[in-house]
C-alpha cells in the first residue's frame, strides 16, 4: 500500500512539471505579443477585452532592462524582471515577468520568454521562462 501511494505522488509531481506549471522553452505559446499590444491590454477599460489572455501562455521577445527577487510572499514566483523593448526603454514601458530562475545573468541580453498572462491592476507574465 506504502509503495503504492509513493508511485502515484510521484506520479503527479512529474506530472506538475516541477512546480512551475510544467513551463519550458518548448511550451506551445497561445499568442505572441509585442509589448504594444500588451500596454493595450493593461490600459483597456474592459475586462473582457482581457478575458481571452488570462492564463494563457504569452510569447514575447526583448531585453531584461533590471531584476530582482520577490521579497513578497504574494508574488507568484521568486524573482521578478522587466522585460523591454531595449535596454534603455524606461521601466514604464516594459511587460512585468516573474520567474523562479534568478534572471539577473540575462540583463541586457535579447531573450524570448514565455509566460502566464495575468491582471490584477496592471498585467505581469507569471511562471516565466527565460531563453
Amino acid at each position: 500500500m506504502k509503495l503504492l501511494m509513493i508511485v502515484c505522488i510521484a506520479l503527479i509531481l512529474v506530472s506538475c512539471g516541477r512546480g512551475k506549471g510544467g513551463m519550458n522553452k518548448d511550451t506551445k505559446a497561445d499568442f505572441q505579443l509585442d509589448q504594444k499590444k500588451l500596454d493595450e491590454l493593461g490600459s483597456a477599460e474592459s475586462d473582457a477585452t482581457r478575458a481571452p489572455y488570462e492564463g494563457k501562455v504569452i510569447e514575447m521577445k526583448g531585453v531584461i532592462k533590471s531584476s530582482k527577487k520577490s521579497v513578497s510572499s504574494a508574488s507568484p514566483n521568486r524573482y521578478s524582471f522587466y522585460l523591454c523593448n531595449a535596454a534603455t526603454d524606461e521601466d514604464t514601458d516594459c511587460a512585468i515577468c516573474y520567474t523562479d530562475e534568478d534572471p539577473s545573468a540575462s540583463v541586457g541580453k535579447s531573450v524570448t520568454v514565455k509566460g502566464k498572462f495575468d491582471y490584477a491592476g496592471v498585467v505581469t507574465l507569471d511562471d516565466c521562462v527565460i531563453y
